[in-house]
């Protein structure tokens, strides 16, 4: 079990928490973030690889921050990534032969539909990156080339 994702969610629990001290202004222009605990869940049935073997690829759970700022009541933008990368293990026929590690990250346009209410829906348009790197190959296929791209 990962400790420090925990630590931070906690962390994030205790300043969310605070933060309903402070004046309930949601729509004033200006910077806001949070932290939060996100998953990764790749598709549970990957398919076969050269006709032979079953693959799939593992779940991974680490802490993200959100940084944004409101340009209008009703008008924002936010950037949103992992603090650390996300890992996943690739097997082939349940044997574990890769592991993967990549970095998302999102940013958003958002109009919010009730920007004077603690609640605000809001729809977004944004652009996404995923950064993929460290891609290392072991077990049945340890030696081989695995190449992993960008999207």
């Amino acid at each position: 079990m990962k400790v420090l994702p925990l630590i931070v969610a906690g962390c994030a629990l205790a300043v969310a928490g605070a933060g309903t001290a402070r004046a309930q202004d949601y729509s004033a222009p200006g910077f806001y973030g949070a932290v939060g605990y996100n998953g990764v869940a790749p598709k549970s049935s990957n398919g076969v690889l050269a006709g032979a073997f079953r693959s799939s690829i593992g779940d991974d759970w680490e802490p993200t921050l959100t940084l944004g700022y409101r340009f209008a009541p009703n008008w924002g933008a936010e950037l949103w990534l992992p603090l650390v990368k996300f890992e996943h293990d690739v097997k082939l026929d349940c044997a574990k032969s890769a592991t993967i590690k990549h970095m998302p990250l999102l940013l958003t346009a958002q109009y919010h539909f009730l920007a004077d209410q603690a609640w605000q829906p809001f729809v977004g348009l944004g652009y996404g990156w995923v950064n993929v790197s460290d891609e290392r190959t072991t077990g049945p296929i340890a030696g081989t080339n695995l190449d992993v791209k960008d999207t």
